[in-house]
C-alpha cells in the first residue's frame, strides 16, 4: 500500500496564514513472487559401471515478471562423477560449468525456458 500526504501553508492577501496537510488516494501494487518450475530428466533407465548418463534440467519461468540472478546446483548423485566439459545451456557449451558447484543461467525472461544438459559417467553400483 502506498500512499503520498501533502502538507501546505499559505498566506493570502489578507495576511492570514493558512495551513493544512492533503491526502492521495491509496495505491496498492500487488508483488509477484518468482514462479520457475524446474524438471529433470533423462533416457537411461538402469545403468551399470562405465555407463555416460546424460541428463537434461529445464527450468521454467511461469511468472509474469523476469527472474535474474538464476543459478542452477544439483549435485552429482552417489556413485558417479560429474564429465567434465560436458555442460550445455540453450545449445551452448560451458566447458567450465559444474552442476554440483553451481552453473551461472543469469535470467530467463517471463514465460521463457532453459535446457541445461550434462552428464555424468557411473563408477559404482
Amino acid at each position: 500500500m502506498n500512499q503520498a500526504t501533502g502538507t501546505f501553508t499559505f498566506t493570502p492577501p489578507d495576511g492570514r496564514l493558512l495551513s493544512g496537510t492533503s491526502l492521495s488516494n491509496v495505491l496498492v501494487i500487488p508483488v509477484s513472487s518468482p514462479n520457475v518450475t524446474v524438471v529433470k530428466s533423462t533416457p537411461a533407465t538402469d545403468a551399470v559401471v562405465g555407463d555416460i548418463i546424460t541428463y537434461t534440467i529445464v527450468a521454467t519461468n511461469n511468472g509474469i515478471e523476469a527472474v535474474s540472478n538464476v543459478i542452477l546446483i544439483d549435485p552429482i548423485p552417489a556413485g558417479s562423477q560429474f564429465v567434465a566439459g560436458s555442460v550445455i545451456v540453450d545449445g551452448i557449451a560451458r566447458p567450465t560449468g559444474n552442476p554440483a558447484s553451481g552453473i551461472i543461467i543469469g535470467s530467463i525472461a517471463a514465460g521463457a525456458s532453459t535446457t541445461v544438459i550434462f552428464q555424468v559417467q557411473v563408477i559404482s553400483v
